[in-house]
């Protein structure tokens, strides 16, 4: 959990807002054990955040330039980075908010 919240805490100070961390180990523990979800402001931002995460923790990083959705893959943790407007329609959240 200290992982986590070093990564919650980058995102913090990246301007990411609405940031949620599910425990989603109970539900699917072969996907990851948390995922991460916030917003950015543009593409651009999102993408950006997306590097600064990769650059401090590793992990793999998928998304390129335009993305409104960028994932970090961090093995047991997954950071998943939004536009406002992505992340509405997605909803993802609201596909573990039920059950954690």
């Amino acid at each position: 959990m200290t992982e986590v919240m070093e990564i919650v805490k980058v995102l913090e100070e990246s301007a990411v807002e609405d940031i949620k961390v599910l425990d989603i180990r109970s539900i699917n523990p072969v996907l990851c054990d948390y995922m991460i979800i916030g917003t950015g402001y543009t593409s651009d931002h999102i993408l950006s955040v997306g590097e600064k995460i990769v650059e401090r923790f590793g992990g793999k990083l998928e998304g390129t330039e335009g993305s409104v959705w960028v994932l970090v893959d961090l093995g047991d943790i997954m950071v998943h980075l939004f536009t406002a407007q992505a992340r509405e329609f997605y909803g993802l959240e609201d596909l573990y908010a039920e059950d954690t």
